[in-house]
């Protein structure tokens, strides 16, 4: 069943863009100067995992919250650096450009070495094919933003491409694509903002780079044993709901699978480091962690429907909220892990399973409780 994003989400879309976690808080005339959306209100404890309202409360100034209004959150926006850091202005991207060229049937073009690199599209949008060849050259690269915010509804990539620059597809209408063979690097940005349900990626490709396909419509997606790489939210807010990350991948960047439909993961044995809100907001129930992990970064898991959790002796340190807003009952883990305040439940702070772990000296074993209305945590 599809499943629709309430506006809590977006609230939440958001504040995994900018870093800020917490509750909204407006100030106003109202309610003891407290004022609440009207849809906030509405959903109250229905909300199965996106009510970031039963967190603690955290009070933004008129001023920002004014700035988050305005905000049209698309995928090629705040996309360079990690979330917090402050986006760049819509038009700076036009900047990166080249100019000059000549023109091909709508295709501005540039010859490198006796091949063909095309710099920006200037049709009306549609259904596109790239040549194969321009002069008898070879088209071998899409250059940085060439087909960014084009009206594209379909793409044909020639097999001769084997460079899709920064941005070349992002901000379209396409449903499908199909990398060619040879393509080692899908770039940041490269198709983010579409409405892809479907992907091919070649086994040529090692790297797939931040925000890569960010913001689509990805049901599943098959990542080949060649990619050694997946950046900073490449694939964020689609509608996965199944992927086998393959063991030749090392690195994975924070956000990389957020706001999806997953169910179930396994983290590849070349993993160390699970980063931060890595599957925050997924439907998982069950993750595979191997004994490769030495560290499990901030909100890693948070709101998802794991009931059960266990952590290699390997990992030396949790981050806060890993683990936050899951039906968790049992949760298997190591001796002298550094595990932050919240990584597994809130609540009173002599309740949380934090406490309860440090303050019995940290002690290996498996802890459970009866159910999650219950605080009590009691090593096996």
């Amino acid at each position: 069943m599809k499943k629709e994003k309430s506006e809590e989400e977006l609230l939440a879309k958001y504040y995994l863009q900018t870093g800020e976690w917490g509750i909204l808080e407006l100030t106003s005339k109202k309610q003891n100067n407290v004022e609440v959306f009207p849809h906030i209100k509405s959903k109250e404890k229905k909300m199965k995992k996106t009510t970031l309202f039963s967190l603690p409360l955290t009070l933004f100034t008129i001023a920002a919250i004014f700035a988050f209004l305005s905000i049209t959150i698309t995928a090629c926006e705040g996309e360079e650096g990690p979330p917090g850091s402050v986006p760049p202005p819509r038009d700076e991207w036009w900047k990166e450009i080249e100019e000059g060229g000549e023109i091909y049937d709508d295709l501005r073009y540039k010859e490198v070495d006796g091949s063909i690199t095309i710099i920006r599209y200037e049709g009306e949008g549609g259904s596109v094919t790239i040549p194969p060849e321009i002069g008898e050259m070879p088209v071998t690269a899409i250059g940085i933003h060439a087909f960014r915010e084009t009206k594209l509804t379909e793409i044909v990539i020639p097999a001769s491409v084997t460079s899709i620059g920064k941005g070349a597809f992002c901000v379209n209408q396409l449903t499908s694509a199909v990398i060619p063979d040879g393509v080692i690097s899908i770039e940041d940005l490269a198709f983010g903002g579409n409405k892809l349900t479907d992907v091919i990626i070649p086994d040529s490709v090692t790297s797939i780079r931040n925000h890569a396909f960010d913001n689509n419509e990805l049901t599943s997606v098959i990542i080949p044993d060649s990619v050694i790489s997946i950046g900073f939210r490449a694939f964020g807010y689609n509608k996965l709901s199944k992927v086998i990350i393959p063991d030749s991948v090392t690195s994975i960047g924070a956000d990389a699978f957020v706001f999806n439909e997953l169910t179930s993961v396994v983290i590849p044995n070349g993993i160390t480091s699970i980063t931060s809100r890595v599957f925050t907001n997924n439907e998982l129930t069950s993750v595979v962690i191997p004994n490769s992990v030495t560290s499990i970064g901030f909100g890693a898991f948070l709101y998802n429907q794991i009931t059960s959790i266990t952590i290699p002796d390997s990992v030396s340190k949790i981050e806060a909220q890993a683990f936050l807003r899951n039906p968790l009952t049992r949760i298997t883990i190591g001796k002298d892990v550094a595990v932050e305040a919240t990584a597994f439940d809130s609540g009173s702070v002599e309740k949380r399973f934090d406490e309860i772990y440090n303050a019995g000296g940290r002690q290996a074993g498996t802890y459970t409780r009866p159910d999650t209305d219950s605080h009590v945590w009691t090593r096996e």
